[in-house]
């Protein structure tokens, strides 16, 4: 059976989330760490993907100000146009 570590990141804005992701996959690329779970909620997020563009978002950023929801442009690996997520959302990645 194979072991791995489960971390528990409690809320955490989705930039930060993402950052760490990166890293700790270089470090598993690395053979430095072991395969890693990490559990996270991210307050209210539009994402930005490879495939989409800014037309593609349809609320101004003072409409997002005042929902209280952030933006974060991820056009390296996600392949969507823009995306949703927030608390009480579940994403794996592989």
């Amino acid at each position: 059976m194979k072991t791995g570590l489960v971390v528990d990141l409690g809320v955490m804005e989705y930039g930060a989330a993402w950052e760490l992701q990166r890293r700790i996959v270089a470090a598993r690329k690395a053979g430095a760490v072991p395969d890693v779970l990490l559990l996270c909620e991210h307050p209210h997020v539009i994402t930005l993907g490879r495939n989409g563009k800014l037309a593609n978002l349809r609320a101004s950023d003072h409409v997002l100000r005042q929902m209280e929801v952030s933006f974060f442009e991820n056009r390296s690996r996600r392949r969507h146009y823009v995306s949703r997520a927030g608390p009480k959302s579940w994403a794996t990645r592989s």
